[in-house]
């Protein structure tokens, strides 16, 4: 590994928590939703019938997983989510998208979609912002890509 490399890896982990916070700052000083409650109630909107199980959610967003857990907990007890038995595997559970949770997502979308143009947009051309889609589409399959 050179040196630009390992520069290239700790800029991305940098960035992507800095743009992050900017992002949750924006949302919350607006009185939305955090930036996690968001990236949770995004998967679960494009999932199936609105649910996930709990593994599946936590390899669909950036929480890690017993993080999902205990915001899986603190979303369900604000209306955002519910929790449904996994007839398949009783040990496992679905998480649910509310329809409280759907429209918290939906009236957050401008905020954050204002705060991606300021904070990421503004900041390339659209043939840069392909280059780094291709290159981190190179980086892991197109399972773990979705």
């Amino acid at each position: 590994m050179t040196p630009k490399h390992k520069n290239a890896w700790v800029s991305i982990l940098k960035v992507t928590a800095v743009l992050n916070q900017k992002m949750d700052s924006k949302l919350r000083t607006a009185g939305e939703i955090s930036i996690d409650y968001y990236d949770v109630l995004l998967a679960l909107e494009d999932a199936p019938n609105g649910k996930m199980t709990m593994s599946e959610l936590s390899s669909s967003v950036l929480v890690s997983p017993s993080g999902v857990t205990r915001l899986i907990d603190r979303m369900a007890k604000e209306g955002y989510v519910n929790r449904q038995s996994n007839a398949k595997d009783r040990r496992s559970k679905f998480a649910c998208i509310t329809t409280l949770g759907l429209d918290a997502r939906k009236s957050a979308w401008p905020i954050l979609k204002l705060s991606m143009e300021e904070l990421w947009v503004a900041h390339m051309t659209e043939a840069e912002a392909a280059t780094i889609l291709d290159i981190m589409k190179r980086m892991v399959s197109p399972k773990e890509y979705e």
